[in-house]
């Protein structure tokens, strides 16, 4: 497998049962096609992740797009990984991200509720006017208005592939850098010199095994608030 490009995790936060770790942009959550993931830097540095969630991501209880950073969740006991677990199935996890968005968004906050599938051409799609696919419920908030974009704190109700970006996207509002949702005469032109889409994974809420609610954050990087 080839190297992550000299790409590193930060370490957030520890405890003997689970870690947060904060995925910078550019790199896989986990190994796919040959290049390595966070899952397996996770693995070199805590060994008794092994057997930890399913195999050649063990110890991963969900994920982030490759350009997608933020933080992330790491399991680092088989209970832990099935109490989180449960907690996701029953939409209990807390998942803010930050984003900017293209136009002029007039609400001060808002849900989308379209239903997600897969098109023919391989992406997500959402889209208003049908019932298919899988349920979707994303909420937001506009902390800022530009003059043409809108910096959004978004929180997704489900982990549906890409939620964010089809959602955006179906709303009318694609994410800036995203380079595969955005409407087809949507400019590529950036507000800033910016090589990989702007949204970032920025707090993550959960129950831990003693029943106390817990939430970590991960500021914006330093090339996002430029």
């Amino acid at each position: 497998m080839s190297s992550i490009k000299k790409l590193k995790y930060k370490l957030l936060h520890e405890e003997k049962d689970y870690l947060i770790v904060e995925k910078p942009a550019g790199m896989l959550t986990h190994s796919a096609d040959g290049e390595l993931g966070l899952a397996d830097m996770l693995l070199k540095d805590y060994p008794e992740i092994e057997g930890v969630g399913e195999e050649y991501r063990w110890g991963i209880v969900h994920r982030l797009d490759r350009d997608v950073s933020g933080a992330l969740l790491a399991a680092r006991t088989k209970k832990f990984f099935k109490h989180i677990k449960a907690q996701f199935k029953e939409r209990k996890v807390k998942k803010i991200y930050l984003a900017l968005v293209y136009g002029n968004v007039e609400r001060d906050e808002g849900d989308i509720n379209f239903r997600i599938a897969r098109s023919k051409s391989g992406k997500m799609a959402a889209r208003p006017e049908t019932q298919e696919g899988k349920e979707a419920a994303t909420y937001f908030d506009v902390p800022k208005h530009f003059r043409n974009y809108a910096y959004l704190r978004v929180q997704i109700l489900t982990g549906r592939t890409h939620q964010i970006r089809a959602h955006m996207l179906a709303y009318g509002h694609p994410i800036v850098g995203d380079k595969i949702y955005r409407a087809r005469k949507q400019k590529i032109k950036l507000p800033c010199e910016l090589d990989r889409i702007f949204l970032h994974s920025h707090l993550i809420g959960f129950e831990d095994l003693d029943g106390k609610w817990v939430e970590y954050k991960s500021e914006l990087p330093k090339k996002l608030k430029e």
